[in-house]
């Protein structure tokens, strides 16, 4: 394996070591209450930062060897991957996730010097085209209206 594919696949995998999946153990994020609520979490990362009314997101959880849990969420619209953790506060903020991965500022060959340089906030093009296929595949799909999406959000602080 390349050593910086090895090093940017060891900064997101966080204790895991399997290369050969992504996500090695998924869960539906809908159905875990420590992801909840997921619809308004999104509703409020789409009525912060969308572009477009429309957008379109898959969140995929995974389970680490520790038994710890995480999700990935690929908006394909804010063209972004979030590493979305669980907080104790039950408050989401994925605007202020510990990686917001831009695709088209934080995605790089394989062989790019940042990677062996030990950057933590880079990814391989191989990583992230994994990751969405992943998602695709065995993740939940929301399409969320930015206008609904900030009426939700305003009527959840009333």
């Amino acid at each position: 394996m390349n050593p910086a594919l090895l090093i940017i696949f060891t900064a997101f995998s966080i204790g895991t070591a399997r290369a050969e999946a992504v996500v090695a153990r998924p869960f539906n994020v809908t159905e875990n209450s420590a992801f909840a609520p997921v619809e308004l979490t999104l509703d409020r990362l789409i009525a912060r930062k969308a572009r477009t009314n429309a957008n379109h997101l898959c969140v995929i959880g995974d389970t680490l060897d520790d038994g710890s849990q995480r999700a990935w969420v690929h908006w394909r619209d804010g063209k972004a991957i979030i590493l979305w953790e669980p907080t104790r506060s039950g408050i989401q903020d994925l605007t202020a996730a510990k990686r917001y991965l831009r695709l088209d500022k934080d995605v790089v060959a394989p062989d790019d010097p940042r990677l062996a340089a030990g950057s933590s906030y880079l990814i391989t093009r191989q990583w992230a085209n994994s990751l969405i296929a992943e998602c695709a595949a065995r993740g939940r799909e929301f399409s969320i209206d930015k206008r609904q999406a900030i009426k939700r959000v305003s009527n959840s602080r009333k």
